[in-house]
């Protein structure tokens, strides 16, 4: 993760914006995806969807759904379901809500 003010750009962008996210790249398994926050006044509150990470393995899964609910809320805890081994649903610090579903082995 790259804040503003660790970037190359920290002279031009205002000093509020120093401990926003430039860049960010999460790994889970050979996935990846990468955001930032958006500029300044262009800034939304995400709304009206959730992303749905999918994992092999639910130790994986687990792992992955324990990390990216610190600082955030747990909608659905982690759990076995009729379809998976390990399924959960959460709110992440930045207000994105995820599902996270194993698909895989237990």
């Amino acid at each position: 993760m790259l804040t503003w003010g660790d970037s190359p750009m920290a002279d031009q962008v205002p000093a509020a914006w120093h401990d926003k996210i430039c860049h960010a790249t999460l790994h889970a398994g050979a996935s990846e995806l990468a955001g930032v926050d958006d500029p300044f006044e262009q800034y939304e509150a995400p709304r009206g969807f959730q992303l749905i990470l999918e994992l092999d393995e639910a130790a994986e899964a687990r792992r992955v759904f324990a990390e990216m609910a610190e600082g955030g809320e747990v909608k659905v805890a982690m759990q076995e379901t009729f379809w998976s081994p390990g399924y959960g649903i959460l709110v992440d610090v930045f207000g994105v809500r995820w599902e996270v579903n194993c698909a895989g082995k237990g």
